[in-house]
């Protein structure tokens, strides 16, 4: 063999043919734009998941936020009486936007005093309770809720009338929707005591009276009088 030809077909043997590097480098050019389309693809689905959620999110909020405000609310507070001193009132009232239907109340734990002997305060709210009732938007009801044991009452078992003096009361109702009862039903709870509360808490005064003779009208002048400042009083109170 001659040694001049193996050695020109050696080189030759291991070059790289110029005509496929243009084919490596296309090769690698579509590897990497596949990558890039797959991390674009992998990002926008994770963009798009996050979106859904974000709108999923704000359209529970959306609806929430309609809830809250076109919902009943029924409040309860428990005030002193216009009745007489020592006893206490019952004031419910619905701030919502809708009327509460179905409303129930009950008293948690304890039952209402004088069941046998008493003919007003205690029958009266065992029956206004267990009566189911409607609540109007802005309406506003006040109730006799507790009257102290009074020497003037004829009855054989003393006690006081009507609710205790500490106690918790549940009130549950619902709304209609588009004129049907709706599903949802709303609870609230309030819990009292007032045995201090009562005693430090200021009352309307009616005025001073004068004791002279009942048919001298001087007396009668005084005791108009003596009204016409407490009135003046009280009004220049509320303002404070």
């Amino acid at each position: 063999m001659n040694p001049l030809t193996f050695a020109g077909a050696t080189p030759s043997a291991v070059s790289t043919d110029p005509t496929l590097l243009p084919t490596w480098i296309g090769a690698r050019a579509t590897a990497a734009a596949v990558v890039v389309a797959i991390v674009a693809i992998l990002l926008t689905y994770r963009q798009v998941r996050l979106t859904a959620v974000q709108l999923r999110h704000d359209s529970a909020q959306a609806a929430q936020d309609s809830e809250d405000r076109t919902r009943p609310y029924v409040t309860m507070n428990i005030v002193p009486s216009i009745a007489s001193h020592g006893a206490l009132d019952l004031i419910l009232a619905n701030t919502g936007a809708t009327a509460a239907t179905n409303v129930r109340f009950k008293l948690l734990g304890a039952g209402f005093g004088l069941s046998d002997d008493d003919t007003h305060v205690g029958p009266g709210l065992r029956e206004f309770f267990a009566t189911p009732f409607e609540l109007a938007p802005g309406a506003r009801m006040r109730l006799f809720w507790h009257l102290p044991e009074s020497a003037a009452e004829r009855s054989d078992k003393r006690g006081a009338m009507g609710a205790p003096v500490t106690g918790e009361l549940q009130v549950t109702y619902g709304r209609d929707v588009g004129g049907r009862p709706g599903s949802h039903e709303y609870v609230t709870k309030h819990r009292y005591d007032f045995t201090l509360w009562p005693k430090i808490t200021p009352e309307a005064w009616t005025g001073a009276r004068n004791e002279g003779n009942s048919s001298d009208p001087l007396t009668h002048l005084k005791n108009i009088d003596f009204g016409l400042r407490a009135i003046a009083h009280h009004l220049g109170e509320t303002t404070r």
